[in-house]
């Protein structure tokens, strides 16, 4: 008997802890974890391609956290040059795999700065999904990395799935709702937000989506 849970969701969040371990969770897990080959699909992301539109033609592109890859590749109809990064080795051999097209790298997001990765400059666009309450620890280094990767004048753009925001979730503490994650950009590290838009569903899990293009500072 494989002592190994089937369940994706069981090397992330468990009885109430983070566990968050990814490569084990790409190994074992029996579904694609969080359906990613349906993110094209996925009204969140559709908001994502519309922002994308708008602001391409775009040069280089990273996102932070790309799991299997499949939006990093739909990024690359709007962009010169696409990098994607992931904590886990497993899921970016996978990546890699299916989507040659893409530059991969392996790292961690609260030790790491993405550009360091790659050896580049910055990046015109990063990108990063539903991806801070893995990281919300270290929400003051991630802030400060992803923005640094940023080129001045370049955007970022973040969307985030959050809980019911009057329930006990874990990270509450750090980012306890939107308007938190937004100030973390806005405020402490001088991006002026160009556009927010935001989602809200009501069908229970993490459901309440928010959607953030900033603008970094041109000097």
């Amino acid at each position: 008997m494989n002592k190994f849970s089937t369940d994706y969701h069981d090397y992330v969040f468990k009885d109430g802890k983070l566990i968050l371990e990814i490569n084990h969770m790409y190994q074992h897990s029996k579904e694609i974890p969080w359906y990613q080959d349906r993110d094209p699909q996925k009204p969140e992301v559709r908001i994502l391609i519309e922002i994308l539109r708008s602001i391409a033609p775009i040069g280089t592109v990273c996102e932070a956290g790309c799991g299997l890859g499949y939006f990093a590749y739909a990024l690359s109809k709007y962009a010169d040059k696409i990098y994607g990064v992931d904590i886990s080795k497993t899921v970016v051999q996978k990546a890699a795999a299916l989507f040659p097209r893409i530059k991969l790298g392996v790292y961690d997001l609260m030790q790491t700065k993405p550009i360091d990765i790659f050896e580049v400059p910055d990046f015109n666009l990063v990108v990063i999904r539903g991806t801070f309450w893995y990281v919300f620890q270290e929400m003051g280094r991630v802030v400060n990395y992803l923005c640094d990767s940023v080129t001045p004048g370049g955007d970022l753009l973040i969307q985030q799935n959050f809980p019911d925001l009057d329930s006990d979730f874990i990270g509450k503490n750090t980012i306890p709702n939107p308007q938190t994650l937004q100030n973390y950009f806005n405020k402490r590290l001088f991006l002026e937000v160009e556009n927010v838009h935001q989602e809200y569903r009501t069908q229970g899990g993490n459901d309440l989506w928010v959607t953030y293009l900033f603008k970094k500072n041109a000097a």
